[in-house]
């Protein structure tokens, strides 16, 4: 099961890079502007960052392609569809097709 949802998120990565997607190339860049972006939602709106997560999930705290959609519009302004597939392949690292707090912590600690 492991090999099997490395091989998606390489596979999801590919797509991107296939729809003109360069940015994929640079993962790091990509999700330090994130991060940064995360911070700076933080620093200014008051909230936790487990609250802002969950602003996006369902009732079981996962994450899903609508939500993180809604994440990545909030902290980043326009999105597009292969960027939302790419940080989905980036951060939900089980391969379930739902992101979960912990596996953004795990995505930000090994980048930071």
């Amino acid at each position: 099961s492991g090999l099997a949802s490395q091989l998606e998120r390489w596979n999801s990565l590919w797509d991107s890079l296939a729809e003109g997607n360069l940015d994929a190339l640079q993962p790091q860049e990509r999700m330090i502007r994130l991060i940064k972006a995360l911070e700076r939602k933080l620093k200014g709106g008051g909230v936790s960052f487990s609250d802002f997560f969950h602003k996006f999930c369902d009732r079981q705290g996962r994450m899903h392609v609508a939500g993180l959609q809604r994440f990545l519009r909030e902290l980043l302004g326009t999105v597009d569809r292969p960027t939302v597939r790419y940080f989905q392949a980036m951060v939900d690292i089980d391969g379930d097709n739902a992101i979960t707090l912990d596996e953004l912590r795990q995505c930000i600690e090994e980048t930071i």
